[in-house]
C-alpha cells in the first residue's frame, strides 16, 4: 500500500516598486505517522486527505517556529477542514487530535509572528500547490526518506499530555516573564 504523504514548499516573497513574486527557498515531505510511539507522532489517526494536509501545515509551522526572523507567514491549503482548523475558523475542538494539535501550534505561531491563510482549490492547477502535490507523491513512491528526520518534542507531549496544547501560545506570551513559577 501506498502511504499518506505530506509535502511542504517554502517560498519568500520579493516586492518591488513595479513588480512581486515568489522564490522557492526549499521543500519537505514525509510520511504521514500514525503510530503514538513513534517520536515523530503528531496526532494522526489515519491516513485521509485531511491528515496529510494538516501534517503538512503542522510541519510547516513547526519549521516557521524555528526560524529567527519575523517575516509573515502565509499558508496556503486545499483542505478547509485542515486550512480552517488551523486557523480556527471552525469548532476545531471537536475536530480530529490531529487538527487540535494543529491549532495548538498555529496559536503559538500567531504569537511570534503575523499568519495569513488561504485557500485553494485542489488540483486547479495552482503552481505552489501543484508543486506540493507532486513531492507528496513523489515521496509516496520512493524507497529513501527526504522528510524531517529529527524528534520533536511535541510528540511527547502529544502521547503524555494532550490537554497542555491548548496553552502551548502561553509559553511564548508568558514563559520568560518573571511573574510565573518555574
Amino acid at each position: 500500500a501506498i502511504p499518506s504523504t505530506y509535502a511542504v514548499v517554502v517560498l519568500l516573497e520579493w516586492l518591488s516598486d513595479d513588480t512581486s513574486g515568489y522564490e522557492l527557498r526549499g521543500f519537505f515531505g514525509g510520511d504521514v505517522i500514525t503510530d503514538p510511539v513513534h517520536p515523530l507522532f503528531l496526532g494522526a489517526t489515519d491516513c485521509l486527505a485531511i491528515t496529510a494536509e494538516a501534517s503538512g501545515l503542522l510541519w510547516g509551522a513547526l519549521w516557521r517556529l524555528a526560524q529567527p526572523d519575523v517575516l509573515p507567514a502565509h499558508f496556503w491549503f486545499d483542505n478547509t477542514l485542515a486550512g480552517f482548523s488551523s486557523a480556527g475558523h471552525i469548532n476545531w475542538h471537536a475536530a480530529p487530535l490531529i487538527c487540535r494539535v494543529l491549532r495548538s501550534v498555529f496559536q503559538l505561531l500567531e504569537r511570534v509572528c503575523e499568519v495569513g491563510w488561504h485557500h485553494v482549490k485542489g488540483h486547479s492547477g495552482q503552481p505552489h500547490n501543484e508543486l506540493a502535490d507532486s513531492i507528496a507523491r513523489s515521496h509516496a513512491h520512493r524507497s529513501s526518506d527526504y522528510g524531517i528526520c529529527c524528534g520533536h518534542v511535541l510528540g511527547q507531549w502529544i502521547r503524555t499530555a494532550p490537554d497542555v496544547l491548548p496553552w502551548l501560545w502561553f509559553l511564548h506570551s508568558h514563559g520568560n516573564s518573571p511573574d510565573y513559577p518555574r
